[in-house]
């Protein structure tokens, strides 16, 4: 490394439905916060994207990449198969809130899957969080919940390009589709948001578990309740859980700092949902997306952590995860003979430009309350062959 050269630390935090980064300098001062990359089940690819643009950034600035630090559920095996400096989000999240926000009281975050609470102090020179709590994992009041009922109530009000994602060969060709799943997405949540605004008669949704809220919604749908009021219950349903789920019995006092962080705080109607019911002003601070990336990179800063990602080495991890899964130990080839093809021959996908040559493929099933859902892919090509989807009538 040349005299000139700058040190960068860079902070990634692997969420369950986004991939989050900060870079940071030596000094701490935050060079670069990226805005969050929504995943789609697929972090790895993700996540070579974002270490595509974190090694330009450090390039354009004449710096090099001192430290890859992660944190996040997503990347637990990553970091433990790559030797990669990990962090639970629990610790980073506050460190990141405080850095970003100095005179922050109380941190409240609320995520895509786990909410969290934290009650800052400072002991001399030290930060801590001497109170955390989080949820109980119900999924109620987190923003998976949320952005599932915003897809399945105005999804349909949204339209917006997108190209067919079991055509895409190349990686350039599917971090394309994800910026259009994601444009979507976006759309669908800030109209959502702006419906909830418009609701007249909001519906009162009591229960903490995301499943039994889904079925209240249908519910209050089939006897007339509009979208709007729907999706405002929702958002007040959400509130009310994050206040007596995660904050419990305690008093908070009006007069200190209370920041929200997390992907629901991008949603102004929750977090006036929440202000209201707290009595007390709630702050968006700019990094509300990234503190937990912040937070990792402050403690790589401190540890002096000198690990860095090598993306050529991204292979070993999906290889850990597949040895991790179970199968059945069986092909299913032995068992063509006993497949019943209808007379119809109904079958959506045009087999015919395999000219009878053998492929590997796997066939996944997801066996559900109420309904069976099969999709048949190429193992080597990850397109799409085959679906199906059958009501299970109980």
């Amino acid at each position: 490394m040349g005299e000139s050269e700058a040190k960068y630390y860079a902070g990634i935090d692997i969420g369950a439905s986004s991939l989050k980064f900060a870079i940071l300098d030596k000094d701490k001062n935050i060079v670069y916060s990226a805005k969050p990359m929504m995943h789609f089940a697929n972090p790895l690819d993700t996540l070579r994207t974002a270490w595509s643009q974190i090694k330009s950034i450090a390039k354009k600035n004449n710096a090099e990449i001192a430290s890859t630090s992660f944190t996040g559920e997503g990347s637990k095996l990553l970091s433990k198969v790559l030797d990669l400096n990990y962090e639970y989000d629990s610790v980073t999240i506050y460190k990141g809130v405080q850095h970003a926000v100095p005179d922050a009281d109380y941190a409240m975050h609320l995520g895509a899957k786990n909410p969290f609470f934290f009650h800052i102090r400072k002991t001399g020179e030290k930060v801590v969080a001497d109170d955390i709590s989080t949820g109980t994992k119900c999924g109620g009041g987190s923003g998976a919940l949320v952005e599932k009922q915003a897809r399945r109530l105005f999804g349909s009000e949204v339209k917006s390009k997108i190209d067919d994602a079991s055509k895409a060969r190349t990686r350039r060709q599917k971090e394309r589709i994800r910026k259009q799943l994601q444009k979507n997405l976006e759309q669908i949540l800030k109209h959502a948001e702006t419906m909830a605004e418009k609701a007249k008669h909001p519906i009162d949704i009591r229960p903490r578990c995301g499943v039994v809220a889904q079925s209240d919604m249908i519910h209050e749908q089939n006897e007339g309740a509009t979208k709007e009021d729907c999706f405002a219950g929702l958002s007040m349903s959400v509130a009310r859980n994050y206040i007596t789920d995660v904050l419990g019995t305690r008093k908070l006092d009006k007069i200190k700092k209370a920041v929200i962080t997390g992907g629901l705080s991008a949603d102004r109607h929750i977090v006036k949902m929440l202000e209201q019911r707290l009595g007390m002003e709630l702050y968006v601070p700019e990094e509300n997306h990234n503190v937990a990336a912040i937070g990792i990179a402050l403690k790589s800063i401190e540890e002096d952590d000198s690990r860095v990602l090598d993306i050529k080495k991204l292979d070993l991890v999906s290889e850990k995860a597949k040895k991790a899964r179970e199968f059945v130990n069986v092909s299913l080839e032995k068992s063509l003979e006993n497949v019943d093809v209808p007379d119809d021959n109904n079958i959506d996908y045009d087999w015919s430009s395999y000219n009878g040559k053998k492929i590997d493929v796997v066939l996944g099933v997801d066996g559900g309350s109420t309904t069976t859902k099969i999709a048949l892919i190429n193992i080597e090509t990850g397109e799409l062959m085959d679906k199906l989807y059958i009501k299970t009538d109980g």
